[in-house]
């Protein structure tokens, strides 16, 4: 469990202030491209985690082969492009955000549609339960929805560089989760 209090990252890039509420905890170390902060019973399972994601990842699967990685898109309008062309995805409308001052685009996941050619391929990262496997750390660690997940992405350009926030939660319970997360969002302030 992380202490309720006011946190500045010390690895993740760019830098960033942000304000903890009760009940977030990290689910792994921070490092320079990803931030994973969770909240709610402790689980095995990533299907069922309310969690909060910052990332700047580097690499996003290849739709028409999941095996392989390529370069991450290099803006917030590259981004939801790439989420909206995404065959195994099922997208909303984007909306305007604004995140530390910074303006960007918010697309909701609502829906998966994993072929079993597709789930055969992501055993390796999903298990049981259909995943698809979409953004990719440096440190190898993915991001994506689960069946019966929901997803919201938040993207940014900040100080040259594209921050994805990533809010996710099983999607029975996403719209009372989601003003948890945006609490935690609205007090992120890019450091310099």
């Amino acid at each position: 469990m992380v202490p309720m209090g006011k946190y500045v990252t010390e690895e993740f890039e760019p830098a960033f202030y942000f304000e903890l509420g009760e009940g977030w905890q990290a689910i792994i170390p921070e490092s320079a491209d990803a931030l994973f902060l969770k909240r709610g019973a402790e689980t095995e399972f990533l299907y069922d985690m309310e969690a909060l994601h910052f990332t700047t990842a580097p690499y996003v699967y290849n739709p028409s082969n999941p095996t392989a990685r390529l370069p991450a898109p290099e803006n917030t309008a590259e981004w939801v492009s790439w989420f909206q062309r995404h065959p195994n995805l099922d997208t909303s409308e984007p909306v305007p955000v604004t995140v530390g001052g910074e303006s960007g685009l918010a697309i909701e996941v609502t829906d998966i549609n994993t072929p079993e050619a597709y789930r055969e391929r992501y055993l390796q990262f999903c298990g049981e339960q259909p995943c698809v496997p979409l953004l990719s750390t440096s440190y190898g660690n993915w991001i994506g929805p689960f069946s019966g997940t929901k997803y919201r992405f938040v993207i940014v350009d900040v100080g040259g560089e594209t921050v994805v926030g990533v809010i996710g939660a099983p999607a029975d319970n996403f719209s009372e989760f989601l003003p948890k997360a945006q609490r935690l969002l609205d007090t992120v302030e890019w450091q310099e």
